[in-house]
């Protein structure tokens, strides 16, 4: 994990499993307010986006290295990653056919 102690943004990348696009839809609109309720991210506005693929991309920005290591000890946002991991796989920008693009482009969700 890279360590940082300063905000820092990132891409958390999502793959749905088959059919279940939109339970991780659903899932990923409360990914946010955890992280924020448990004041883990900035108030920089994140981004939700997808791929002609059907893969989400997550943009937010931790408060810092510290918060990452907060949420992973936090139960209510290990809850969520739980049920995340059921319908969904953690991917990198790589999976993306987009990428390749100089100016790719995404479907915004919010």
């Amino acid at each position: 994990m890279k360590t940082y102690m300063n905000p820092e943004i990132v891409f958390a990348i999502y793959k749905p499993h088959t059919n279940k696009g939109n339970k991780l839809k659903k899932l990923l609109s409360n990914h946010i307010l955890i992280l924020k309720s448990n004041k883990l991210i900035t108030n920089r506005e994140p981004v939700l986006v997808q791929s002609k693929n059907g893969i989400y991309i997550e943009i937010f920005e931790w408060k810092s290295n510290d918060a990452v290591e907060e949420a992973h000890k936090n139960p209510e946002v290990q809850k969520l990653w739980d049920e995340m991991e059921k319908v969904c796989d953690f991917t990198n920008l790589e999976s993306i056919e987009e990428v390749k693009d100089y100016f790719p482009e995404f479907k915004p969700i919010k």
